[in-house]
């Protein structure tokens, strides 16, 4: 999924698309073009690629709208950006080769969600997405869990539609814009376990020394409309897009030097997450929306805790799997991309 490298290796297609002497190789790539663009597709919110990414940096997280996926899906579908990236963008401009017709995984109906999961890669990184006009959220199921990380992005919560991008991680350095990777934004230090069910996401970080020992979250708060902050929740709202974080710690938002106001600390070894994500097409109000997490049950037992609400029932972590009321949530899609469009529930 990475932003970084999908236009990378747009180019050794696109070249062999329109210059391979055998015929053989140039099917095969039109088959790796319109896997590559339907992975754009399904991670497409609005303008901008919102998703895990398997490699990343600093600048792609804070700035999407400037890489090359933003030209692509701008020349493709009328929705991205315009910027100077133009490796894969100019052969694709030259090229005859059209995408197939994606436009159904776009999600233009406020009343419509899409549940995308699929295999990635010889490590088999399971990736999920679930996506609505007004959010999406996305993770790698239970990738390199409690071990050292890289720099893979492992979680991503995108509001609104003009690029609003919120994650969790834990820094693999302490400083705030240095050349590590993992760095301070990209990456993990220490990899979490995360399960997610459709805009529900449960993760839980094991820290050990030499490694930092908080977590933390990027809120770029210039581009929220409001946060709130009551006990462990940390709410937010972009337009009518909702988030809530539920930090088992605690936290406190950064008041000082380059990263004030827009990083959220919680510090400790042992943490436990939830994210939900919710909209005025679901919940009515921001107020309800809150008002129903804090009134939601959750309870912490060791390493079995859970969440109970009264619109979804009880979702609950043991034995690091995901059960929803009871039965286990599965993960059973392969390597082809499944794709699950279903009606928004109001609650």
């Amino acid at each position: 999924n990475s932003t970084t490298y999908l236009p990378i290796d747009l180019i050794g297609f696109f070249s062999l698309y329109e210059a391979a002497p055998d015929q053989h190789i140039r099917e095969m790539a039109k088959k790796a073009l319109d896997i590559t663009f339907t992975i754009i597709a399904v991670n497409l919110h609005d303008k901008t690629m919102s998703s895990t990414y398997g490699r990343v940096y600093e600048h792609d997280l804070k700035a999407m709208e400037l890489g090359e996926v933003a030209n692509l899906s701008f020349i493709t579908w009328n929705k991205g950006y315009l910027n100077t990236a133009m490796r894969s963008t100019t052969l694709f401009c030259i090229s005859d080769y059209i995408p197939p017709n994606l436009d159904h995984f776009l999600i233009e109906d406020g009343t419509k969600s899409l549940l995308t999961q699929y295999i990635q890669g010889i490590k088999k990184v399971y990736t999920y997405n679930y996506k609505t006009k007004a959010y999406s959220m996305s993770s790698a199921i239970n990738f390199n869990a409690f071990k050292k990380g890289h720099q893979q992005h492992a979680m991503n919560i995108s509001l609104g539609n003009d690029n609003t991008q919120i994650w969790i991680n834990h820094p693999g350095e302490a400083v705030y814009s240095g050349e590590n990777r993992p760095s301070f934004w990209a990456g993990n230090g220490i990899s979490p376990n995360i399960r997610q069910y459709k805009q529900y996401m449960m993760m839980e970080y094991r820290l050990h020394e030499p490694f930092l020992p908080f977590i933390h979250a990027y809120l770029p708060f210039w581009k929220l409309d409001e946060i709130i902050e009551d006990g462990n929740w940390l709410f937010a709202r972009k337009d009518t897009s909702y988030l809530a974080i539920y930090f088992s710690e605690g936290f406190e938002r950064i008041k000082e030097e380059a990263v004030a106001h827009r990083e959220v600390r919680s510090y400790g070894l042992s943490h436990k997450l939830l994210v939900n994500c919710s909209s005025q097409q679901e919940e009515h109000s921001f107020e309800a929306f809150m008002q129903r997490q804090k009134a939601a049950k959750v309870e912490i037992n060791g390493r079995v805790w859970s969440y109970e609400d009264r619109g979804l029932g009880k979702l609950e972590m043991k034995d690091e799997e995901l059960y929803l009321n009871d039965r286990r949530v599965e993960y059973t899609a392969g390597y082809k991309i499944e794709s699950e469009f279903n009606e928004l529930l109001t609650l």
